[in-house]
C-alpha cells in the first residue's frame, strides 16, 4: 500500500519491520536480505539517521542463535558503524539500544566483562531518559549474564526487577525470556515449585507464538531445568523434541537459502 501511494520512507520502514519478524521466525537469510535493501533505500533517500538505525538492525540479524564468531564480529562492526558522532548529545535513545545490542554480541562471544559493561552503559542512558522499558531490557540481560556466571541469586534479583515493566508493556517475547531464565535460576537454587511455575508461564507464551526460535529456546531451557530438578525422563523428552525442531529448522533454512 505504501509503495502504491509513493510513500518511500513508510514502505522502507515496513521492510525493516518485516525483517524483524523474519528474525523471530528464524529466517535469518531473509531478514538480512531485506535489511540490506532497506539500508540502501534510506541512503538513496538521504535519510542518514534511518540508514544508521538499519545498520544496527543488520548487526542484530547477524547475532542469531547459530551465528559463527565471524558473524558476531560482523555484528559488532555494524553496531559500531551505526553510532553517529553526536550520539551522546542528540541520539541517546538510539545509543542506549546500540549499547544493549553490543552487550548481547559480547555475551555470545563469551566476553562477559565487556557484555556487562555495555549493558550497564545502556541502563544508565535509559534511566537518564526515564525509559523503564529500556531499563527492564537491561536488567533482563544482566540477569542472564549473572546466570551464565553461576550467580543465580543475583540473576533472580535482576530478572524480578525487569518482569513487572515488561509485563505491563505487553512484551510477550521478553516476558518469555525472563520466565525461561527464572525457571533455570530457581532450578539451580533447588526451588522446584517456583522453577516449574516459571517454566509453565514461559510455555504458555511459547504456545501462542509461531516462532521456531522460541520453540527451540524453550525446549533447550526445559531440558536443562528438568535435568537439574532430577526429572530425567522429561529432560530426555524435551531434548528429543529440541533435536527434531533443530533438524526442521536446518532443513527449512537450507531450502530457503
Amino acid at each position: 500500500v505504501a509503495e502504491r501511494a509513493g510513500l518511500a520512507r513508510a514502505a522502507t520502514a515496513v521492510m525493516v519491520s518485516k525483517a524483524f519478524v523474519y528474525g523471530l521466525l528464524g529466517r535469518d537469510t531473509d531478514s538480512l536480505d531485506i535489511l540490506f535493501k532497506a539500508h540502501q533505500r534510506y541512503v538513496e533517500l538521504g535519510d542518514t539517521r534511518s540508514a544508521r538505525s538499519t545498520m544496527s538492525a543488520i548487526g542484530n540479524a547477524y547475532t542469531h542463535d547459530r551465528a559463527s564468531r565471524e558473524d558476531l564480529l560482523k555484528a559488532l562492526s555494524y553496531h559500531q558503524q551505526s553510532i553517529p558522532p553526536d550520539a551522546e548529545k542528540n541520539n541517546r535513545h538510539e545509543l542506549a539500544a546500540v549499547y544493549f545490542n553490543m552487550g548481547v554480541v559480547y555475551q555470545r562471544l563469551k566476553d562477559i566483562p565487556k557484555a556487562k559493561l555495555h549493558v550497564q552503559k545502556s541502563i544508565t542512558l535509559y534511566r537518564s531518559l526515564n525509559d523503564p522499558i529500556g531499563e527492564a531490557f537491561g536488567n533482563y540481560r544482566l540477569g542472564a549474564l549473572a546466570g551464565e556466571s553461576g550467580k543465580w541469586t543475583e540473576a533472580l534479583s535482576y530478572l524480578d526487577r525487569a518482569l513487572p515493566d515488561l509485563t505491563k508493556a505487553g512484551d510477550a517475547t521478553m516476558v518469555f525470556n525472563v520466565q525461561r531464565v527464572r525457571a533455570k535460576a530457581f532450578a539451580h537454587l533447588e526451588r522446584r515449585r517456583d522453577s516449574l511455575e516459571a517454566l509453565a508461564k514461559a510455555d504458555t507464551i511459547r504456545s501462542r507464538i509461531d516462532s521456531s526460535w522460541m520453540e527451540m529456546t524453550y525446549l533447550s531451557g526445559a531440558a536443562e531445568v528438568y535435568a537439574k530438578l532430577g526429572d530425567f525422563d522429561k529432560a530426555y523428552r524435551n531434548q528429543v523434541l529440541l533435536r527434531e525442531a533443530e533438524q526442521r529448522s536446518v532443513t527449512e533454512t537450507r531450502e530457503k537459502d
